[in-house]
């Protein structure tokens, strides 16, 4: 079990051994009374606000953790459990390798088409971003106006609400700002490209909402001649030369002008509406995959409840 950090209360179980540093601790049965694939299942059932400590440095300690209940019944009975979430967590993780499947695929079809938009070996014409969409950095509404936050009535996207392994569709975030703020804020049309500057470089998104963002993203509005699947993916591409500008020694950043002058391919609007249409296709297999799994998450939430709580 991680024990320090962002991943703090992740567990692993070790097949055959494994050596650990001072982040992580080691939960090891006793005895045969405990079925260690069992024990993973009822430490993950355990509620982490109860054992994790620490605001800025989150943490769990043997003196918080090693007095918690456990359910031990039969070995029978344990295995029985396990047989029955094992299968749950092996539909979902087949969910998740065909998410990726479908990632991989789309990204597949891009190269296809348009080549690596860092070679640009199909020689597009090539502009700076500035060129081809409106730039605008987010902003985050002031915390002492208690008017910002009165209400739920627009999207506020950060960086965490973007994935870091594909592109996001962005429909709904973790926080959200008020009519009140949102009227006061850089305001966002639905098919903006969101990239992360600060922090984590290059996670990518596109609005399906009207939103705004906070400061840490550069949103583009593409023009008439850019559609925002092509540009998504165009800059997914572009994310290691991206890194590679942001080389601040402590917290890596790409400032508007940087961000700006980046090189985009631009082929023909109609190979990029081909491309459009195929990437929607894939998400809308996508979609139906999401939705099938998390069905599958609430069943294997509630009998994990049912079992350990």
């Amino acid at each position: 079990m991680t024990c320090r950090g962002a991943t703090c209360g992740t567990i692993n179980v070790s097949e055959p051994f494994s050596w650990i540093n001072g982040n992580a601790m080691v939960v090891h049965p006793l005895n045969d009374l405990v079925e260690k694939s069992y024990l993973s299942f009822c430490l993950r059932g355990i509620k982490l606000s109860d054992v994790i400590t620490g605001a800025a440095q989150p943490q769990i300690t043997r003196q918080k953790l090693s007095p918690k209940i456990i359910p031990v019944p039969p070995l029978s009975v344990q295995q029985s459990i396990v047989s029955e979430l094992d299968m749950l967590s092996g539909l979902i993780a087949k969910h998740e390798e065909q998410l990726k499947a479908y990632d991989e695929l789309a990204q597949s079809i891009f190269y296809d088409m348009f080549g690596d938009p860092v070679e640009n070996e199909k020689g597009w014409e090539v502009k700076k971003l500035e060129e081809i969409g409106t730039i605008i950095t987010g902003s985050t509404p002031s915390t002492r106006d208690e008017n910002n936050y009165s209400s739920n009535d627009y999207n506020f996207f950060k960086p965490s609400d973007i994935a870091n392994d594909t592109i996001s569709l962005l429909t709904e975030s973790e926080y959200f700002i008020s009519e009140h703020a949102y009227e006061q804020s850089r305001k966002l049309p639905i098919g903006s490209v969101l990239v992360t500057c600060i922090g984590i470089i290059g996670k990518i998104g596109i609005l399906q909402k009207e939103a705004t963002c906070n400061q840490q993203i550069n949103a583009v509005k593409p023009n008439d001649n850019t559609t925002p699947l092509y540009l998504a993916y165009c800059i997914s591409g572009l994310r290691v030369m991206l890194e590679n500008i942001a080389n601040a020694p402590v917290v890596p950043i790409i400032n508007k002008g940087q961000f700006s002058n980046i090189q985009i391919p631009l082929p023909p609007l109609l190979l990029q509406q081909s491309f459009a249409e195929k990437i929607e296709a894939i998400e809308r297999q996508k979609e139906r995959i999401r939705q099938s799994m998390a069905e599958v998450k609430t069943l294997f939430d509630s009998r994990m409840d049912y079992y350990f709580n």
